[in-house]
């Protein structure tokens, strides 16, 4: 039976938000990230050789085709799921067999500012995606762009286990480029000595280098990336052990089952039959309660104080401004407080920064809100080149 599953999004939003009470769901996995934030309670996510215990508060990221599943650990637990369409965020930064990492074991480490942050833009989207005010779908967009550089700095694999690499780019680049190239080729007869001359060193330097940066030497990394890729073929076809072994690039079935084991502490047929279930049998196992929106909403609306947008419609005005100067409304008075401008990146222009000056000296609104100030498309690390000319006008 089928343990792929399907997300499906609506027309002009790239991601959707559950609020379940989950006592029970089986391995199944997605090409959509998926980020569960516990709002109470405590439960339990096991993601392909991991078991983590999410605590109140906690978050876990999920990341494209990872095999997951998900149990409840107390009776009240209730927790946001998040599902992010991939395809929009590839669309700003190629994060094809690109990993992102959460500590879950001390509960101390998720106090950090980067958490809190990760915790505000997921107080947005859903502030966003429940209130529907208008425009929302524009600052959704916005925001995920905002989520996604804000997770490949902080929170991505490679950095968060080696902090040194987030301020050296082109090791960073190297070791995710060398990522990538072995998750697209572990099933071929790929070996250290191959990737070293890709990148133009020496075997001995890549090798260290790898255990130093990845955590695991090459052929562990390799082995484990096989194995854990092995899930889907065990409960996704008919295919044998033989196989499925020859599929991943094992030499032999031997090498399979004993890296399988060393991981799963079972064999792959074991584990074949232990998950092995019918469509009937898969969807009755699936065992959550839906709650409402609002709830979780009233659970994280500290996150939220500052958002302009949050129960706001009488705070925040949205102007229409045409490119010949005039505006449309009733709005020409003083005392305006706030005016959403738009994104950065589309203001960016000597006649539109030309008008916005303008707007403000007419209106005379006490603040001018642009979203993505310090984000470039493309780049990893945030810029801030607009900012510079844009706070001319603001400061004249």
């Amino acid at each position: 039976m089928m343990r792929r599953e399907f997300i499906e999004f609506a027309p002009n939003l790239p991601v959707n938000v559950h609020y379940h009470s989950c006592k029970n769901y089986p391995i199944h996995w997605h090409k959509a990230m998926e980020i569960i934030y516990v709002v109470e309670g405590k439960i339990s996510v096991n993601i392909e050789t991991e078991t983590h215990i999410l605590k109140e508060g906690q978050i876990e990221i999920i990341n494209s085709d990872e095999a997951h599943s998900i149990s409840g650990r107390s009776g009240n637990n209730k927790a946001l799921i998040f599902n992010i369409d991939t395809g929009f965020l590839n669309k700003y930064y190629d994060i094809e067999n690109m990993f992102f990492y959460t500590e879950t074991s001390d509960t101390d480490v998720q106090k950090s500012e980067k958490y809190e942050k990760l915790r505000e833009h997921l107080a947005i989207l859903l502030c966003e995606l429940f209130q529907r005010s208008e425009d929302f779908e524009e600052f959704i967009e916005d925001t995920l762009v905002e989520l996604l550089y804000h997770l490949i700095n902080n929170f991505h694999y490679l950095i968060y286990d080696e902090e040194s690499l987030k301020d050296n780019e082109v090791q960073f680049e190297r070791y995710d480029r060398i990522i990538k190239y072995i998750y697209s080729n572990y099933h071929n007869r790929i070996s250290l000595q191959d990737i070293a001359r890709r990148e133009y060193l020496s075997s001995h330097y890549l090798s260290y280098g790898i255990k130093n940066n990845v955590g695991h030497s090459f052929n562990d990394f390799l082995n484990l990336t096989r194995v854990e890729e092995a899930i889907k073929l065990l409960l996704d076809s008919n295919k044998t052990i033989s196989e499925i072994s020859e599929e991943l690039g094992f030499s032999h079935t031997r090498y399979f089952n004993k890296h399988f084991k060393k991981h799963y502490r079972c064999t792959p047929m074991q584990y074949r039959k232990k998950h092995d279930l019918s469509a009937e049998e898969y969807e009755a196992m699936k065992k959550y309660d839906t709650l409402p929106i609002n709830t979780a909403l009233e659970h994280i609306a500290n996150y939220l104080e500052d958002y302009p947008r949050f129960h706001s419609e009488n705070r925040i005005i949205k102007l229409d401004i045409d490119l010949i100067g005039n505006a449309h409304g009733d709005s020409w008075t003083t005392g305006i407080e706030s005016v959403y401008l738009g994104c950065c990146r589309e203001l960016y222009s000597q006649r539109k920064m030309a008008y916005i000056a303008q707007a403000k000296k007419d209106l005379n609104f006490k603040y001018g809100i642009i979203s993505n100030v310090f984000l470039q498309k493309g780049h990893t690390f945030y810029q801030m080149a607009y900012w510079e000319e844009m706070r001319e006008i603001f400061e004249s």
